[in-house]
């Protein structure tokens, strides 16, 4: 397949799906803090090998990841850098920083994470919705990927292709996880 650079400018000029707008919220608008005795720890099923249907411009395809010692890189949990997010947003701070990953394990074929919630406002509410009122449950993670093999065979018409290696950058609480076997664990 090849692209002009007409049709690129185009293709790059449509809305893309995870585009976020600018939004101004004042301090006094927040969330009140957790109320007291809610748990400010969190512990979550971040990942798994379920196939996940991605969509790029060059085509549709199933993507696995592996979750083995071998294939993920926990570097940025180690380093105590990994980030809570709300649903990915790296773009503001105050918004959607949660808390900290700062210990990840892998059980069976699941990468097992758990960190702390922030104690302002987003993260304590967060705490609140999470393990309080047990509103909220869903990950998902930000990774990158730095090796893949495309595998031999079609899944409903669309490739396979195994992230055999990859980097761990961010976990995110979210409405609708791609992996629907990634959930919080709250007793």
């Amino acid at each position: 397949m090849t692209f002009s650079p007409a049709a690129d400018w185009q293709r790059n000029a449509q809305p893309r799906p995870f585009a976020l707008g600018a939004r101004v919220r004042y301090l006094d608008d927040m969330v009140a803090p957790a109320a007291e005795g809610v748990l400010m720890t969190f512990e979550a099923a971040a990942a798994s090998p379920f196939p996940v249907l991605r969509h790029t411009w060059e085509g549709s395809y199933w993507e696995i990841l592996d979750i083995s010692a071998e294939a993920i890189d926990l570097s940025r949990v180690t380093n105590g850098v990994c980030p809570l997010l709300s649903n990915h947003s790296r773009w503001s701070v105050l918004e959607s920083h949660l808390g900290l990953v700062d210990q990840a394990r892998i059980e069976g074929a699941e990468l097992i994470v758990s960190g702390r919630f922030d104690t302002g406002p987003m993260g304590a509410d967060m705490a609140r919705r999470v393990n309080g009122e047990r509103t909220l449950r869903a990950v998902s993670i930000g990774y990158e990927p730095l090796e893949a093999v495309a595998e031999d065979q079609l899944v409903d018409g669309y490739p396979v292709v195994r992230i055999t290696r990859w980097v761990l950058q961010e976990v995110s609480f979210v409405l609708v996880p791609a992996d629907p076997t990634a959930f919080s664990r709250c007793e």
